[in-house]
């Protein structure tokens, strides 16, 4: 006689809950009427694309160049016992409106799914993000990191990630409780059409849960997305984090 009862599937459970948490989000930018303005105002997203393995030297070397180019850092390459990192992820973003401010200003979070070295081969990996966009005293729209906890705290208690600091803009994990804490040091955007957006930023590895709690290292991110609102892959796009970890 066969059980009714079904065996519980953890990769599925952890999907389950990833879709649990950006479901809201969805609904929020679906209602959402952005202006070109908002969408220009350009995130930076730390995470992802595809199936990722090892990353190639000379990708991770030309990496490494373009965030000391951007940091004026010279220590990438001389972090003591650090290991190549790369993550590759399709990221969506979405905007909520914040208490005292009025759109384009506000919260810019998005999720991301992917691949991504030292959380073992074939293994998806998910990310949170969460960044500010603020008017500066000369009126230009400025985004920055913003607390990835403010937007996905309870998500990522769930997944069982915590403590996890204010500074903290950007989380990749596993979803079985091993993630890196990433913090953004610098953004740079360049819009290059109506459809199309290209970012880079300089990041910092600040910690992180299970085997990466002690991480820490540098890197850059750079990729693109959809600010058009009338297109179907609104929001939409990828990035690719490469860096140098010790953990």
């Amino acid at each position: 006689m066969k059980s009714s009862m079904t065996q519980s599937d953890p990769q599925r459970d952890d999907y389950n809950a990833f879709e649990d948490s950006i479901r809201p989000l969805k609904k929020n930018y679906n209602q959402m009427k952005w202006s070109g303005l908002i969408l220009t105002s350009a995130l930076v997203l730390s995470s992802c694309m595809s199936e990722v393995e090892a990353p190639e030297a000379n990708q991770l070397e030309n990496a490494i160049e373009s965030a000391e180019v951007v940091s004026g850092s010279e220590n990438l390459r001389t972090i003591p016992g650090a290991y190549n990192y790369m993550e590759e992820f399709d990221n969506q973003i979405f905007f909520i409106v914040l208490d005292g401010l009025a759109a384009p200003e506000g919260l810019y979070p998005g999720t991301g799914e992917g691949s991504a070295t030292r959380f073992g081969k074939g293994k998806k990996s998910y990310s949170f993000i969460n960044q500010l966009a603020q008017f500066n005293e000369n009126f230009q729209l400025i985004t920055t990191g913003a607390p990835v906890t403010d937007i996905f705290g309870a998500d990522l208690v769930k997944m069982g990630l915590v403590d996890i600091p204010s500074n903290v803009s950007s989380v990749t994990t596993d979803g079985e409780g091993n993630a890196i804490w990433f913090e953004n040091v610098e953004n740079i955007t360049s819009p290059v059409n109506d459809d199309r957006i290209d970012f880079k930023a300089t990041i910092k590895v600040v910690g992180g849960n299970g085997r990466f709690a002690k991480a820490y290292g540098e890197g850059v991110v750079e990729g693109y997305f959809n600010p058009n609102l009338n297109s179907p892959d609104a929001g939409k796009g990828k990035s690719k984090v490469m860096a140098r970890i010790n953990y």
